[in-house]
């Protein structure tokens, strides 16, 4: 499968992207770890996906 690893490149790249995110309360401290979470499982998940599409 050509380009099998963006979309693990694009989640990290998403997840890299929360390092610029100042929280601004609680709210939002909760919101960007829920958000971090969610990045580094969909990014876990692309990479096997990946892993799956290469042959051999």
């Amino acid at each position: 499968m050509p380009d099998a690893d963006a979309p693990a490149l694009e989640a990290q790249t998403l997840r890299d992207d929360l390092d610029s995110i100042t929280p601004q309360g609680a709210h939002d401290v909760r919101l960007v770890s829920d958000y971090r979470a969610y990045t580094e499982a969909l990014e876990r998940m692309a990479r096997l996906l990946a892993a799956l599409a290469r042959p051999g």
